[in-house]
């Protein structure tokens, strides 16, 4: 996972940053500690995992002060250690960014800047590849496949890159594998 630096009302942890989380998610023992008390969301309904959201008045990434920031309440205290919240394209979306993955480093911009200068380590050609969001907030974009387009999703989590078998067969005509190859009785 892909942690930075942040902190809540002085709290300082790690925040995992969940591009395919929609919401900015604190652990419950650190907004325990506030005096901020939650919003109960209607009873039986939660939002990824969550059953409360709250306001928290001062969250800060590096030098940026975000205020009033809403987040979700995380009931499971995170696995990795110094790991207080996750970072969602709810607050990474207030920004322009930078993910440089082989130096393990993210920039984030004022999204309040001269056309063009965005990018400040060459002066030749980069990419920029035009993304939205589902519904669901997370980042999609168009992408091909052995020459077959297909919308693909981005994800900061740890992992391999999959197709969905169904995808698999029907756009890229991979055959299914047989139901069950042990016969009947074995």
């Amino acid at each position: 996972n892909i942690a930075i630096p942040a902190s809540v009302e002085g709290h300082d942890g790690l925040f995992v940053v969940t591009m395919d989380d929609s919401h900015t998610k604190v652990s419950g023992e650190i907004l325990d500690q506030l005096r901020v008390g939650p919003r109960m969301l209607p009873f039986g309904s939660a939002i990824e995992g969550s059953n409360a959201i709250l306001t928290v008045p001062n969250f800060k990434i590096a030098n940026l002060d975000i205020k009033a920031t809403p987040v979700l309440w995380l009931n499971d205290k995170p696995k990795q250690a110094g790991v207080i919240g996750s970072i969602g394209t709810d607050l990474l979306g207030m920004f322009d960014l930078e993910l440089d993955i082989a130096h393990a480093k993210l920039n984030l911009f004022s999204p309040d800047h001269c056309p063009g200068h965005v990018v400040y380590w060459t002066n030749g050609v980069a990419a920029a590849i035009p993304f939205t969001f589902d519904t669901t907030g997370n980042i999609t974009f168009d992408a091909a496949i052995d020459g077959k387009p297909l919308q693909v999703q981005f994800s900061t989590r740890p992992g391999h890159s999959t197709v969905r078998l169904d995808v698999a067969q029907s756009v890229l005509g991979y055959p299914m594998p047989p139901a069950n190859p042990l016969a009947k009785g074995e």
